[in-house]
């Protein structure tokens, strides 16, 4: 479980990485696209950390 919490978490801060450099408006070509991108993206950062904290405690 803390491995998933870390990959998801890893993965959530490189997309948010590509998204502040904005390749993600490249990518999808509309921004409503890159909105929800970034909507899973705070989830994801989000429930990596909550599943780390869960293994922790």
């Amino acid at each position: 479980m803390l491995l998933i919490g870390v990959a998801v978490l890893s993965s959530g801060i490189v997309a948010l990485w590509l998204g502040l450099r904005g390749y993600i408006p490249l990518l999808t070509k509309s921004y409503a696209a890159s909105a929800a991108f970034s909507v899973v993206i705070a989830f994801s950062l989000m429930f990596g950390l909550g599943l780390m904290l869960v293994n922790l405690f």
